[in-house]
């Protein structure tokens, strides 16, 4: 018979539950459930070391009262190196300041080491343009294909419409950029800094002023080839139908066929666009590759400046 919650969270806190018993316990497969007893198998003494610094990040106050970890501190005169980026940044910003200074200078190298190890990092984009043309279409209703066509007797004149148009036309390209960098971090507020820059708030465009600031640069944009396109055109008639050959320059060609099937060439000279470039994000996970564990970047900063004692 399956055991209940209740009777898991008394073994997950029962020091002498068996160390494979309480691994077992830690990969309770519904989430709700497994969730809790992590976090009361992080405050228990009797967990495998490995299992310790793997719950360090999701439940730090819980695996810092471990006396686990205390006995670990007495053994290991390093302890810092022995637990992974990610568990040693969520142990130091619950110890703050009773942590060791050598714990904090090792977390220190250890991600400065790997920032540098991921540049130049390279931004992809969308830059968009976008150009209106307007054009002017005489037509006659009867035209070339009319009823009345082969009527040679019928002297009287078709009279000409004006049909105008505007046309919208888009181009859109993927655009590169890279972040270089000419000398690392000197300490930990500079690299709080940079990594603030580089993940900023609510996602998008990392702070490039920001970023130049600690002596980083944005490398010259290079770009995909685009193709300008037809995007819309106003009036839209059913009965119309419109076809663009358009240059880099936005110079081209636009065939209009009337109603009748009569076709119309109109030439368009070299276009005044409007541009924008979308911002540009990062191609990796910057957390991820940092600390080897997914978080969010605003978790990530905050314990971080909980760790640097940065407050």
């Amino acid at each position: 018979m399956a055991k209940t919650l209740a009777e898991l969270l008394a073994e997950a806190s029962d020091p002498q539950t068996p160390t494979a018993r309480l691994k077992a316990i830690s990969n309770r497969k519904r989430e709700s459930e497994r969730t809790a007893l992590r976090e009361v198998l992080a405050a228990n003494p009797n967990i495998a070391e490995d299992l310790l610094w793997e719950l360090a990040i999701e439940f730090p106050a819980a695996v810092v009262s471990n006396p686990l970890l205390q006995l670990i501190q007495l053994r290991e005169s390093a302890w810092w190196t022995q637990c992974g980026t990610g568990p040693l940044l969520s142990i130091l910003s619950v110890m703050g300041a009773i942590a060791s200074e050598q714990a904090r200078s090792f977390l220190f190298k250890s991600i400065t080491d790997c920032l540098m190890l991921e540049s130049p990092f390279s931004l992809t984009g969308i830059f968009t343009m976008s150009f209106s043309e307007e054009i002017s279409v005489e037509w006659s209703p009867q035209g070339e294909h009319g009823a009345d066509s082969d009527c040679e007797d019928d002297s009287s004149e078709s009279e000409e419409f004006i049909q105008n148009f505007t046309l919208d036309f888009k181009c859109s390209v993927e655009s590169y950029s890279r972040l270089e960098v000419e000398s690392e971090p000197a300490y930990s507020k500079e690299l709080y800094m940079i990594l603030v820059a580089l993940l900023p708030e609510g996602g998008g465009s990392p702070d490039l002023d920001l970023l130049a600031d600690y002596g980083w640069s944005v490398d010259s944009d290079s770009m995909d080839d685009g193709y300008w396109e037809l995007d819309s055109h106003d009036p839209s008639l059913p009965d119309w139908d419109l076809n663009c050959e358009i240059m880099g320059d936005g110079s081209g060609t636009v065939t209009v066929t009337d109603p009748t099937g009569l076709s119309h060439e109109i030439m368009i000279g070299e276009c005044n666009y409007d541009s924008e470039d979308s911002t540009p994000t990062l191609d990796i996970d910057l957390v991820e590759t940092l600390i080897s564990r997914s978080l969010d970047a605003k978790t990530f900063l905050s314990t971080l400046k909980a760790a640097f004692l940065l407050e």
